[in-house]
């Protein structure tokens, strides 16, 4: 994939966002393969990966370069079926991150992990589900986290559902070397993110498995939380303590045979906990619905996004509505024809406060599948 366009920058004097002379070129390569066996009862799964990318940012007054290799390395062991008693599953990964900034200078991080899942239906009614992860990445210490979840079918259509669980993750190669960050150069102590959250959740399925409809509430704590700085010096940070509180609701129902409607509905308070202030670019409130036909050889999709005010760097960001459409004609059984039409009421909107979104645009296209 390659792709050119032209960009706006921050030009001195003033170094305000405005109209600039500025192009950013990507070119993108991906390539995975991978062996599946059953030996033993035993399935096993073993995959490998990899992801260039050269970008750079050229004709403004600070052009940069970035050029990075990434190459996953996955085996994984599976016993039991998802309708067995017992299940268990292991595996082992390994990640390989290279970078070449602007400078000539490279950048290597690599992290090499284990986990292991364990499921268990103690009953027909209860499912409980546990799992442990071991982290070991060349730039910080190794961790280990863990994470229980369980169903349980109380009756009537209804389950009642839970978990808790640990999170870390590393600062990636993109953020370390941050060779696009004002002043350019990489990021210096940067720390990795550790987080922990629960949930509880309902969910009921009726009318035969025509309607099913799921309410979560969901509370997550992240120490060193890595954002991007709104203010000068413009590069990757870690926040103290952030706080994530919410509750998500969805609705599925099966019109008919063909027709499908969903729908689903998100509210979030996110804040810097030492500073009380909302975290950026997390809106309240979100939620979507959409209407879905499928048949012999057509199908098609509507969708209603929309999202309310979020805080954002530099002060608030509106809400919006947005409308796309899909669809998809089968010729054959080895060609479709596609289509899908975006922002199709031609709404002026902003995912992000100062960068406007593409007004109404359509994409037809042609899919090769073989036998």
């Amino acid at each position: 994939l390659e792709t050119r366009s032209d960009t706006d920058g921050y030009p001195p004097p003033n170094y305000t966002f405005a109209d600039t002379l500025e192009t950013a070129r990507n070119t993108i390569w991906f390539g995975q393969a991978g062996l599946d066996a059953q030996v033993f009862g035993v399935a096993h799964q073993a995959t490998y990966a990899v992801y260039d990318i050269d970008r750079a940012n050229l004709g403004g007054d600070f052009p940069s370069a970035f050029t990075a290799r990434r190459q996953i390395g996955r085996y994984t062991a599976s016993y039991g079926a998802p309708g067995d008693r017992f299940g268990l599953q292991g595996g082992l990964e390994y990640e390989d991150d290279r970078a070449t900034l602007s400078d000539g200078t490279g950048l290597r991080i690599a992290n090499a992990s284990a986990f292991l899942v364990a499921r268990i239906n103690p009953t027909g009614a209860l499912s409980l589900t546990g799992s442990v992860r071991y982290d070991d990445p060349s730039n910080f210490a190794g961790v280990v986290t863990g994470r229980l979840a369980g169903i349980w079918r109380v009756g009537g259509g209804f389950s009642l559902t839970t978990a808790w669980g640990q999170g870390f993750k590393t600062p990636t190669i993109s953020q370390l070397a941050c060779d696009y960050c004002f002043p350019g150069g990489r990021s210096t102590g940067l720390r990795p993110e550790h987080a922990k959250g629960y949930e509880l959740g309902l969910r009921w399925s009726g009318m035969g498995g025509r309607t099913s409809a799921q309410l979560t509430a969901f509370h997550l704590d992240v120490t060193d939380q890595i954002d991007f700085a709104s203010s000068f010096p413009f590069r990757y940070a870690n926040l103290k303590q952030t706080r994530s509180d919410g509750i998500e609701a969805s609705l599925e129902q099966q019109l008919s045979e063909a027709w499908q409607l969903r729908a689903a509905y998100t509210h979030t308070v996110a804040r810097n906990l030492d500073t009380g202030a909302a975290l950026l670019r997390v809106p309240r409130d979100s939620g979507s619905i959409s209407l879905s036909y499928l048949g012999r050889d057509v199908s098609a999709i509507a969708t209603v996004r929309a999202q309310g005010p979020q805080a954002d760097a530099g002060g608030q960001r509106p809400g919006f509505v947005v409308v796309n459409l899909a669809g998809q004609y089968q010729i054959s059984r080895q060609i479709a024809l596609t289509a899908r039409v975006e922002n199709l009421t031609n709404t002026h909107y902003q995912e992000v406060l100062g960068y406007g979104e593409p007004g109404i645009s359509a994409f037809i296209g042609v899919r090769l599948t073989g036998n």
